[in-house]
């Protein structure tokens, strides 16, 4: 199989971001989404990418009420 592997995503999500760099990952993150199909990634990794997402966001909404 010739599936090209999508382009490494920064594994920003166990730093917690401070500032507006949070902010930044989060756009990149939603930038990437739209850019690989979701073909080029196994099930798994989809999975586990959604569940760091919905930690980035999570993260983010703990900043942003304080």
């Amino acid at each position: 199989m010739g599936v090209r592997a999508p382009p490494p995503v920064p594994n920003s999500t166990h730093h917690h971001p401070h500032g507006n760099s949070g902010i930044a990952d989060l756009a990149m993150a939603q930038e990437i989404m739209r850019r690989v199909p979701t073909q080029w990634i196994p099930q798994a990794c989809w999975a586990e990418a959604q569940l760091s997402f919905k930690v980035l966001k999570t993260t983010l909404g703990l900043y942003e009420s304080n």
